[in-house]
Parts: C-alpha cells; sequence; structure tokens
C-alpha cells in the first residue's frame, strides 16, 4: 500500500472511531483536507478534536470550529480571518502572530494561550477567558471586549475596543 492511502485510510479510520463529538455536524472532508495540507478556508470543523495539533502557518479563513477542542494546539502564524470559533477551547493554544481579525471568539476559552503579536482587530471577544494568557503586543483595536476575563488589564495594546 502506498504511505499515502496508508495514511488517509488511517485518518479515515480515527474518524469513525469518533475524532468527533456525537451530534456535531463537521465535515469530515475538510478535517482530511486540514491534517494533510493546513489549507481549509471556509471547512466546517465544529467541534472536533483538534488538541495538541500542528496548524502553525494553516489557512483557516472563515472556517467554522465553534466548539472545537484546540487546547494545547500550535497555531503560530495561522489565518483565522472571518473564522468562527465560538466556544472553542484553546487553552494553552500557540497562537503567536496569528491573524484573527474580524474572527467570532465568543465566549471562547484562551487561558494561558499564547497570543503575543497575534491580531484581534474588530474581533468579537465578548466574555472570552482570557486568564494567565500572554497578550504581549497583540492587537485588540476595534474588537469587542466585553466582559473578558484577564488577570492583567493592562497587558497587550487594547486599542479602544468597545
Amino acid at each position: 500500500m502506498k504511505p499515502y492511502l496508508f495514511g488517509l485510510s488511517v485518518a479515515t479510520l480515527a474518524l469513525l472511531w469518533g475524532q468527533g463529538p456525537a451530534g456535531r455536524a463537521y465535515n469530515p472532508d475538510d478535517y482530511l483536507r486540514l491534517r494533510f495540507t493546513k489549507w481549509c478556508p471556509s471547512c466546517d470543523l465544529r467541534g472536533l478534536d483538534l488538541s495538541g495539533m500542528d496548524l502553525s502557518h494553516a489557512n483557516l479563513l472563515g472556517a467554522d470550529l465553534s466548539g472545537a477542542n484546540l487546547n494545547q494546539a500550535r497555531l503560530t502564524g495561522a489565518n483565522l480571518v472571518d473564522a468562527n470559533l465560538s466556544l472553542a477551547k484553546l487553552v494553552g493554544a500557540d497562537l503567536r502572530e496569528a491573524f484573527l481579525v474580524k474572527a467570532n471568539l465568543r465566549g471562547a476559552y484562551l487561558s494561558r494561550a499564547n497570543l503575543e503579536n497575534a491580531s484581534f482587530y474588530e474581533a468579537n471577544l465578548f466574555r472570552a477567558d482570557l486568564m494567565g494568557a500572554n497578550l504581549r503586543g497583540a492587537n485588540f483595536e476595534g474588537a469587542d471586549v466585553y466582559g473578558v476575563l484577564r488577570d492583567d488589564p493592562t497587558a497587550g495594546k487594547t486599542g479602544g475596543g468597545r
């Protein structure tokens, strides 16, 4: 069996064995595309367990990652512009220099995440949890930061969020 086909069949078995929680309508083809190419604009990845996955420099423009588990994931330099990350779990995730422009992070869990130099320009962070997150150099200009939980109100560039 060719290595590519073997990898594809292993990934398919992982999906069949419950990679995503029941009741969530993610697209298995989108998961495979993300896993093998890191190129997944407008993909449906709702509720998937992507914890610990290396998604550095991934293109997730407009992707739906609502409710996804991205704990400890590497998303350095990732394109998450217009992505839906509402209620996503990003605890301890590495989002250094990620682009989250106009992303929906409503109620997302970003505690202990590394957000250094990430751009949250005009993003929705309503009631997001940023406790213990590294906000050094992060840009929150125009972002909705109402009700955000954080332990250092002077960290990061807030840029006059709403």
